[in-house]
C-alpha cells in the first residue's frame, strides 16, 4: 500500500514537473507567438501584420513600446535652441530646423515642442481647438535634403502613435499618417474596418530628394502634395477626429502630434527631412 502510494506520488510529481518545465520552456521561447495576442488585446485594430517590417524582432517591431502596461510610456525631452520671432518666415507660425536643432513658434498655445533629441529629431504637439487656440487646420511644409531614409514624418491623433496604425491604447481615435522612405501611408483609427481596409491611402514617390512636401490636417480630412506633381486628399470619419468626437479609450481632444525624422513614440527613426514650416488656419 505504501509502495503504491509512494509510486503514485512520485509519478504525480514527475508529471507535474514535466508540465511545469514545458510551460517554462514555452514561455521563454515563444515571444513571437505571444506578442500578437498582446497586440490584439491592447489594440484590436493595430495593423494585423499587413505590412512587413524588416525591423521586427521577437514578434514586435522596433520601437514598439506602447503595450508594456497598456498605455504609452513617458517621452524624454531635450530642448532645441530658440528661433526668435523676427527670424521666422512670414508664411509660418512655427519653424523647426532639424539640421541646426532650432525651434520657434509664434503661437505657443497652439504649437509647442513635445520631444526632441541630439540627432535632429523632434515631435511637436498641435492644438486645433477653436475654443482655445481659434485654429482648426494645420499645414506642414516639409523640406527634404538629398538623402532620405526611414521614417521622416508621422502625424498622429494619439500621443502614442508609432507608425503602421494603432497606438498604446490611449485613444480610440488614433489615426495616423506616415512617410516611410519616399512613400506616404494613411491609417484609419480604431473605429475603421480592420484588415487592408484600415489603410485608407498610399502615395508613392512623395518624399524624393530635394522635394517640398505639404501635408494639411483638419477634422476628418487630410491632403498632401509635393512640388513634383504627386498629390492626394482623403475625407473620412476614420481620420483625425478633431471636433470633440467621443473616445472609448481616452478623453475627446483636439490635439495632433507630429514626429519629424521619427515616429511620435518609439524607436523608429529616419533622416533627410531638414526643415519644417507649420501654418495654422481658422
Amino acid at each position: 500500500m505504501k509502495k503504491r502510494s509512494f509510486a503514485a506520488l512520485l509519478a504525480a510529481l514527475t508529471l507535474f514537473a514535466g508540465v511545469t518545465t514545458a510551460i517554462t520552456a514555452e514561455t521563454e521561447s515563444s515571444a513571437t507567438a505571444i506578442a500578437p495576442t498582446l497586440r490584439q488585446q491592447s489594440d484590436d485594430a493595430f495593423d494585423g501584420g499587413l505590412i512587413e517590417r524588416s525591423e521586427e524582432a521577437g514578434g514586435r517591431p522596433s520601437g514598439y513600446n506602447c503595450y508594456e502596461y497598456g498605455k504609452s510610456v513617458e517621452i524624454s525631452q531635450e530642448a532645441f535652441s530658440p528661433i526668435p520671432d523676427e527670424e521666422l518666415s512670414a508664411d509660418a507660425d512655427c519653424e523647426i530646423d532639424l539640421i541646426d536643432r532650432r525651434f520657434g513658434s509664434r503661437k505657443p498655445d497652439a504649437v509647442q515642442m513635445f520631444a526632441s533629441d541630439q540627432s535632429g529629431q523632434a515631435v511637436v504637439k498641435v492644438v486645433l481647438d477653436p475654443a482655445k487656440t481659434e485654429f482648426t487646420k494645420a499645414r506642414f511644409e516639409l523640406h527634404y535634403g538629398d538623402e532620405i531614409e526611414g521614417w521622416t514624418l508621422n502625424i498622429g491623433d494619439s500621443v502614442s502613435n508609432n507608425g503602421h496604425g494603432g497606438d498604446g491604447a490611449d485613444q480610440t481615435r488614433d489615426s495616423e499618417v506616415q512617410i516611410l522612405g519616399s512613400d506616404l501611408a494613411l491609417f484609419g483609427d480604431d473605429t475603421a474596418p480592420t484588415g487592408e481596409a484600415k489603410i485608407l491611402a498610399r502615395s508613392t514617390g512623395l518624399a524624393v530628394p530635394g522635394a517640398v512636401v505639404v501635408v494639411e490636417v483638419s477634422n476628418n480630412q487630410i491632403s498632401w502634395h509635393n512640388d513634383k506633381g504627386v498629390d492626394g486628399v482623403i475625407k473620412s470619419e476614420y481620420v483625425f477626429s478633431l471636433a470633440g468626437q467621443g473616445d472609448a479609450e481616452g478623453q475627446p481632444n483636439y490635439d495632433i502630434y507630429a514626429g519629424f525624422n521619427r515616429v511620435v513614440v518609439g524607436g523608429r527613426v529616419g533622416k533627410g527631412l531638414k526643415r519644417v514650416k507649420i501654418k495654422l488656419f481658422h
